[in-house]
């Protein structure tokens, strides 16, 4: 078990083609999504963190989670945002709260990439 994670240690993964497009997640804590062997598994429960790599006009479509709860941090760049039928613009330094089971999207409204890190605590096991 590592609890150190180093840039070289993450695996960049293409986000799931049905619910984004223009996306890369690459895991940094996940009990889940990681190879055997590879740092970016900690022995962490029930959080993740992955840092999100949009292109421009690349999105993250209309979608919730019903026992998961999410924050972003925005590391670069620019969105546009709906959680629930709020919609937000949001910069570089922002941060916003994703309930569980409220619907949300995203979409790189700027010239250049978007960066987030993107935060997830499982609230309970979800089936799939």
């Amino acid at each position: 078990m590592s609890y150190c994670i180093r840039p070289e240690d993450v695996i960049g993964q293409p986000g799931g083609e049905s619910a984004t497009t223009g996306l890369i997640d690459e895991n940094l804590l996940d009990r889940d999504n990681m190879p055997q062997g590879k740092a970016a598994f900690v022995g962490t429960q029930r959080l993740k963190m992955i840092r999100q790599v949009y292109e421009p006009g690349g999105t993250h479509f209309p979608h919730d989670h019903p026992a998961t709860e999410q924050a972003y941090y925005i590391i670069e760049g620019s969105a546009r945002v709906r959680v629930g039928k709020e919609w937000f613009d949001v910069e570089e330094g922002t941060v916003f709260y994703l309930p569980p089971k409220v619907e949300h999207e995203l979409f790189n409204n700027g010239d250049g990439r978007l960066v987030n890190l993107l935060i997830c605590v499982d609230l309970e096991d979800e089936p799939g």
